[in-house]
């Protein structure tokens, strides 16, 4: 019994580790190149998401800046759309009335927080499994 505790307890920690790091991969290949002149921001928001599931993101932007917000998810997840909306809850863009438009540029005259709120569609899938995969969220500036 003890023999079976041990690799199993070894896998139940390596799992976000290995979660992790792949989610790495998949921004460094997929998701980076998308920011374009954008210089990236030191920081990057990564998260496991499933279907039917919603997230929110806070993020500051400083003034007189150009930014571009990106929204990078894998393909196992299917439709991901995302709202930017100010802290008083105003949206300022969104990806459904933007044709799943993946990122959104915008300027900055004072310093802003803006939150970000992620949505996985439901699947329709008939055998009842749940897809997981990363959904990250980019910054990218340059100055005015």
């Amino acid at each position: 019994m003890k023999k079976l505790y041990i690799p199993f307890l070894v896998m139940a920690l390596a799992f976000p580790v290995i979660s992790s790091a792949q989610c790495k991969s998949f921004v460094k290949s997929k998701c980076a190149p998308e920011l374009e002149n954008y210089i990236p921001s030191d920081k990057f928001n990564s998260l496991r998401m499933v279907e039917g599931e919603e997230a929110e993101v806070n993020l500051i932007f400083v003034a007189d800046h150009d930014y571009r917000v990106l929204i990078c998810s894998q393909e196992i997840l299917g439709n991901v759309e995302y709202e930017i909306l100010t802290d008083r809850g105003q949206v300022i863009f969104s990806s459904k009335d933007n044709e799943g438009k993946s990122y959104f540029d915008f300027s900055t005259t004072s310093t802003e927080k803006l939150q970000v709120i992620i949505r996985v569609s439901e699947s329709e899938s008939t055998t009842g499994m749940m897809h997981e995969g990363c959904v990250t969220v980019m910054v990218g500036s340059v100055s005015s």
